[in-house]
């Protein structure tokens, strides 16, 4: 899909998203995660921040950045 995106396929299907509500929504799955590692996960974000993307790949680029943090920092972070 990101080739797709790349070579200019996809992007006639890309709609408008509320990136704040998109990483809202990640950080809350993933708090218990995070606290379970020892962790605390917070996010501080300003309301609204919109953008034209995929849902679903921003979705999931953030998931795997957040994902990625609680992997490889150790206990006691703060992300």
């Amino acid at each position: 899909r990101i080739a797709q995106i790349e070579a200019g396929r996809r992007k006639a299907n890309f709609q408008p998203v509320d990136l704040s509500a998109v990483f809202r929504a990640i950080a809350d799955a993933y708090a218990a995660v995070a606290e379970d590692a020892g962790q605390s996960l917070r996010a501080d974000l300003a309301p609204g921040i919109r953008l034209r993307g995929d849902r679903e790949l921003l979705t999931q680029m953030l998931a795997n950045v957040v994902e990625n943090a609680i992997r490889h920092c150790p206990p006691g972070t703060h992300i």
